[in-house]
């Protein structure tokens, strides 16, 4: 099994045990929905420049790329209005305690990813040193 499919299976299997739905899209995607969004997680080999590979296996390093993203605001038509309320209203209306609970909790959560891939590439670089 290659190494994004390793961390693709160990993350898909963190998520899981973290929320309580994880969805699978038409690309391999995660989805996970959270509260008024989606959170994606995308796995992906990052390609190395030639001048760079030498580097790269005398290293280990491993070429897979966990990408972890979501939308934050949708469908809203760009106006003076908005520029705006952006500028001088929106820190009004946010809870800073909020903000920052939410802050902590999103860090935790990618900490606890981090950790998980890095265990996993630890382990798969074990086993694949003893074959």
């Amino acid at each position: 099994m290659s190494n994004l499919l390793v961390v693709k299976d160990k993350v898909s299997r963190y998520a899981r045990e973290l929320f309580s739905i994880v969805q699978l899209d038409d690309d391999g995607d995660l989805i996970i929905p959270y509260e008024s969004t989606k959170v994606w997680i995308q796995f992906v080999e990052r390609e190395v420049s030639p001048d760079r590979e030498a580097f790269w296996n005398e290293n280990q390093l491993s070429r897979t790329v966990v990408q972890i993203w979501a939308p934050l605001i949708i469908d809203v038509k760009p106006s003076a209005e908005l520029y705006k309320w952006v500028a001088t209203e929106a820190v009004r209306h946010t809870s800073m305690a909020t903000a920052k609970s939410l802050i902590t909790e999103i860090q935790e959560m990618f900490r606890f990813f981090l950790r998980s891939v890095y265990q996993a590439t630890r382990l798969i670089q074990a086993s694949s040193s003893k074959h």
